[in-house]
């Protein structure tokens, strides 16, 4: 007894052979080429009966014709199709630009009959295309021989190139385009405890950082430093610039109390606030902190970053840095007491080693892993790659959400 999603697709597919048939009107044997309507309509009535037999499966996401596909494969010379040794599959897979397409895999059938109608009653050939990974295809018919109809059928997965927004709704696979080497390659995130280093898997060149807000949801580093400046008397008695980052430096240590992340095992995680909120609720972990100094002293017009990377008796650890008049100033946000003067970056060299840094605009990762070292503004030293400020912050405010325990990663 057939099941009633069975029959439906039965009926389904009944229908389009009747649809087929008469298609086929505009394919017959003394017509050598076949018009781009017939292809159109084809491609239309086989999409659709290929999810009619995915939905009679269980699989609910349809597949659709993808235009650059199709473009590509509609472009494809006739004398390839036609090679009277016969169609290769392996080999014109070959020549398919799959990072051109953002293509993860993609498979080729070609069947041949001498009616559409024929043709019709072998779609079910098509393996590939009722795959639950398989979100496009793209088909194209030609002419076999005098008395057949070809039907070229290529079944692929499409993945987008990489977008934040995507990445939050569940997304994981994505085509990337490195920043360094420029070259498009296949990657796969996913949410872990830390800030993310995205990778290129070409040239091993790290050139992207990502890290979660209180709600779990992904941004770049760089949107987090949004341009809150300080309270106006923070500095203002201050003669010198010097002076000045003192007062800020001092107001961040002795206003936020130092605190950990927590997940809802107990466990360490991640997850960065905004400076409005970590100055509005007085505690921070090291990231923080270092956010909310690092913005007050861009927004003052110092050249300053955060950085990340580890520190001896913290481990993963973040810190702020800022360079005036030459010379570069290491300052520590975590700390019970500041000392009377702004340390220099020399005298602190010895105990942290920087990954990561980045300011409003850029993010930079050091050139050597592992590498200690008292220049955090050198070109020599740093390569950095700069990405356009969003038009407007999405970055989620303890103001607008309520901070829900989440196990999504932790950053240094």
């Amino acid at each position: 007894m057939l099941t009633r999603k069975r029959a439906e697709s039965l009926i389904t597919g009944t229908v389009i052979f009747l649809i087929l048939i008469v298609i086929g009107k505009g394919l017959r044997p003394d017509i050598e080429n076949i018009d781009a309507e017939t292809q159109h309509r084809f491609r239309e009535v086989a999409v659709a009966s290929v999810n009619a037999e995915r939905k009679a499966q269980g699989i609910e996401k349809k597949v659709v014709t993808d235009y650059a596909l199709q473009q590509w494969l509609d472009g494809q010379p006739d004398s390839l199709i036609n090679d009277p040794e016969g169609l290769s599959p392996d080999h014109f897979l070959k020549r398919l630009p799959n990072k051109k397409l953002t293509l993860s895999q993609a498979s080729m059938c070609c069947i041949s009959a001498e009616s559409p109608g024929s043709l019709a009653t072998q779609l079910d050939l098509w393996k590939e295309a009722f795959k639950a990974s398989t979100n496009v295809v793209a088909i194209r018919l030609y002419r076999h021989s005098r008395n057949k109809i070809g039907c070229i059928l290529i079944a692929a997965k499409k993945v987008p190139k990489f977008d934040l927004s995507l990445f939050n709704n569940g997304q994981r696979e994505f085509y990337v385009t490195c920043k360094k080497c420029q070259v498009s390659h296949l990657g796969k995130l996913e949410k872990c405890d830390l800030a993310i280093a995205v990778k290129c898997s070409q040239c091993n060149h790290s050139y992207d950082l990502i890290a979660a807000d209180i709600v779990g949801n992904y941004h770049r580093a760089t949107h987090y430093l949004q341009g809150y400046g300080p309270p106006n008397e923070i500095g203002a008695t201050a003669k010198t610039r010097i002076q000045e980052i003192y007062a800020m430096w001092s107001e961040v240590v002795q206003r936020c109390r130092y605190s950990k992340d927590l997940s809802e095992s107990g466990g360490r995680k991640d997850s960065w606030q905004v400076p409005p909120d970590t100055y509005s609720l007085r505690n921070g972990d090291c990231e923080d902190t270092a956010l909310l100094l690092a913005d007050w002293l861009i927004a003052r017009g110092f050249n300053a970053r955060v950085v990340i990377g580890e520190a001896n008796g913290k481990g993963e650890h973040a810190w702020c840095v800022a360079k005036l008049n030459g010379k570069q100033y290491l300052l520590e946000t975590t700390l019970e007491k500041i000392p009377a003067r702004l340390p220099e970056t020399q005298q602190a060299s010895a105990h942290y080693r920087p990954r990561y840094a980045f300011d409003r605009h850029s993010i930079y990762f050091i050139k050597k892993s592992a590498i200690t070292t008292s220049d955090y503004f050198s070109s020599q030293t740093w390569e950095g790659y700069t990405y356009p400020l969003p038009a407007s912050s999405s970055v989620a405010s303890i103001a607008l959400h309520s901070p829900k325990n989440s196990a999504i990663s932790r950053t240094p």
